[in-house]
């Protein structure tokens, strides 16, 4: 098997605007994998029809003789630093701004004390 597609989320749907999720993982080796996580804005209320496409990468590889876990993993992969979001219904109209954090390279150990 190529990959093992963990999850995919509809969160939210108007005429205007939804937001998709992509969850899945491709086993490298039996103690390997790399996981995607995507989410894609999709705001048709604004002038430039704005998609922005999330993606947080990870890398795990697993030592079963120690019980240890590596993982080395990328947030924000495409550096997005700026998402537009629109609620529209028929009582109002609401258009939020966020400003993101850069993109990030994390590493974590995980050790199980059994």
């Amino acid at each position: 098997m190529l990959f093992k597609l963990i999850k995919i989320t509809k969160l939210s749907s108007t005429s205007f605007a939804y937001v998709q999720s992509l969850n899945y993982a491709i086993p490298v080796s039996k103690t390997e994998s790399i996981s995607l996580y995507q989410e894609l804005y999709f705001n048709a209320a604004t002038a430039t029809n704005q998609q922005t496409l999330f993606t947080d990468v990870l890398y795990r590889k697993q030592f079963s003789k120690n019980k240890t876990d590596i993982e080395l993993g990328v947030r924000n992969l495409f550096n997005n630093n700026y998402i537009v979001t629109n609620s529209i219904n028929p009582y109002y109209t609401l258009q939020s701004g966020f400003y993101l954090r850069p993109r990030q390279f994390t590493i974590a150990v995980r050790y199980a004390f059994h």
